[in-house]
């Protein structure tokens, strides 16, 4: 994460399921998209450390609950 967005890197199969991805990048698509086959890019102002860590905590909590 960084001012402008980061991104998640994922493992081979991972424990995510696809369609929560989908739901996201279709929900939200000038934040969320695709960056290749297994990386998922966020687009967002995050000046701060704390609205880095609170979006981060919060994107990965809605990948792996989903």
């Amino acid at each position: 994460m960084g001012e402008r967005g980061g991104r998640i890197q994922f493992v081979p199969k991972p424990k995510v399921d696809p369609m929560t991805i989908i739901r996201m990048i279709q929900g939200q698509p000038r934040i969320f998209q695709m960056d290749g086959p297994d990386k998922l890019r966020l687009k967002m102002e995050l000046p701060g450390a704390t609205e880095r860590l609170t979006t981060a905590r919060s994107l990965l909590e809605s990948l792996v609950n989903s």
